[in-house]
């Protein structure tokens, strides 16, 4: 495998699970695999930290010329498998890096109100619904067979969704925390933690925003801000919480408990899984009350220092993750 060209799919997604498309691609590199991500659609701004993976050379190439490539391989993600149709010639992998995302299946949040899930996913499903038309009539099927993929899965939840709905062998390919992250280093330095409650704005829930307007506590969100500004918040909170959709492996509250957050879910899709390996007691269930959250979240501040080794198993798996991962993608791609 690793003498074919090795195509990397990019719709233009630049979340976490666009930036670990981008860093396999370097990755992939520095084992002596040509890969190269195919730029699919606009991409006129590409965000400063994409732009260092092709700093790094790591090519960024029209879809023609993947297209017209006699043999090779193309990766693509699970919200974009619809554009493996478009590269008849390769061989095709999807990397799961979610389930919930999938595009062959129809959008939904879970964990939002009837009313405000139909809203935030109509987009997405319109365009689905139009993909899977215009794949039956010229494909004479709505979706690409993942049985003729090889199938790569970015988390426990995952791997159990594709083997659950697909019945097809699957091979991990876990990946770790951001570079600049594994780069600062494990942070064990837990004193002086101030009452700050950190949440991830982009992952709204219709219970985050009830505690948000109650505002019992000093809840600070984690966006716009760069690195630097991003770590040293991790560094000085006690609690990150996290009550959104839980599609894949999420890295913020990897981030957040690897920089010594202690970190409380709700037992949702990957979250419910060793996904996210802290013990129950930290995973509320999806009927949670307002009550309960706030009553969960004082008794986490209050006891901070008592509650850090809880997260002990979860913090040394964030950190072996990254041997882990060169580990599968040797696996995968060198033989």
């Amino acid at each position: 495998m690793n003498n074919l060209v090795v195509y990397i799919l990019d719709i233009g997604a630049y979340s976490g699970g666009g930036e670990a498309l981008y860093q396999l691609g370097c990755d992939l590199r520095g084992l002596g695999v040509d890969a190269r991500v195919v730029a699919w659609g606009k991409h006129d701004v590409l965000p400063q930290k994409f732009k260092r993976y092709i700093a790094r050379g790591l090519p960024l190439v029209k879809p023609e010329e993947a297209k017209q490539c006699a043999e090779g391989i193309i990766i693509v993600p699970e919200n974009a498998t619809h554009l493996l149709f478009e590269f008849v010639h390769l061989q095709p992998i999807i990397w799961w890096l979610s389930y919930n995302n999938y595009d062959g299946i129809m959008a939904w949040n879970s964990v939002e109100s009837i009313t405000r899930a139909m809203q935030t996913t109509y987009d997405a499903n319109i365009r689905r619904l139009g993909h899977w038309c215009i794949n039956t009539l010229r494909h004479c099927r709505p979706n690409f067979p993942i049985a003729h993929c090889m199938n790569l899965v970015g988390s426990y939840y995952a791997e159990q969704m594709v083997q659950r709905h697909f019945n097809v062998v699957t091979q991990k390919l876990v990946h770790p925390i951001g570079n600049d992250f594994l780069t600062a280093g494990r942070y064990d330095d837990f004193s002086h933690r101030k009452n700050i409650v950190l949440y991830n704005p982009s992952k709204p829930s219709r219970l985050m925003r009830s505690l948000l307007k109650r505002n019992a506590f000093t809840y600070t969100p984690i966006n716009g801000l760069n690195f630097n500004q991003m770590i040293e918040l991790y560094r000085t909170a006690k609690l990150y919480v996290d009550f959104g959709n839980f599609p894949g492996p999420e890295r913020m509250p990897k981030e957040a408990a690897y920089n010594g957050c202690n970190v409380l879910v709700r037992s949702i899709h990957a979250a419910a899984t060793d996904d996210v390996m802290i013990p129950m007691q930290y995973k509320l269930s999806r009927n949670v009350s307002v009550l309960q959250v706030e009553r969960k979240i004082r008794e986490m501040l209050d006891n901070y220092e008592e509650q850090l080794c809880d997260f002990n198993a979860f913090r040394q798996m964030i950190a072996d993750m990254e041997i882990d991962y060169r580990e599968q993608v040797k696996q995968i791609f060198i033989h």
